[in-house]
């Protein structure tokens, strides 16, 4: 009897834990994390290819957004690197706060819009 009694304790602790850890896992699904890399980009509502852009795969893979989940990342385009911090959906380069960029997030992707150009990342 105790037996039953201890495995159906264990059992439901168990049960409790996985609830737990999935709900921990979700909270952070609506914000980015990790390297993001260059997937599409408009102008003036005019799609435009990569390769229409001169884009090579190699090119691409060096053009992304870094999000880290102490708030800090990294946007690299072509070699050069711009580290910056972010909150929500803002990200502010410490070298110029008074010009802060906002993205948005959804389905796994990053879209940057400034200046009638619009791009989005997808998560690598």
């Amino acid at each position: 009897m105790m037996k039953k009694t201890v495995k159906g304790i264990l059992s439901v602790l168990l049960v409790l834990t996985m609830v737990f850890a999935l709900a921990a896992c979700s909270q952070n699904s609506n914000q980015p994390n990790g390297k993001y890399v260059i997937d599409s980009v408009e102008a003036s509502g005019v799609s435009m290819s990569l390769d229409a852009l001169g884009i090579t795969d190699d090119q691409r893979s060096s053009m992304y957004i870094q999000f880290n989940s102490d708030g800090t990342g990294t946007l690299c385009a072509m070699g050069e690197e711009e580290n910056f911090n972010w909150e929500g959906n803002t990200m502010v380069s410490p070298d110029d706060p008074d010009q802060p960029v906002n993205f948005t997030f959804a389905d796994n992707k990053v879209t940057v819009e400034e200046s009638g150009v619009k791009m989005t990342f997808v998560h690598e």
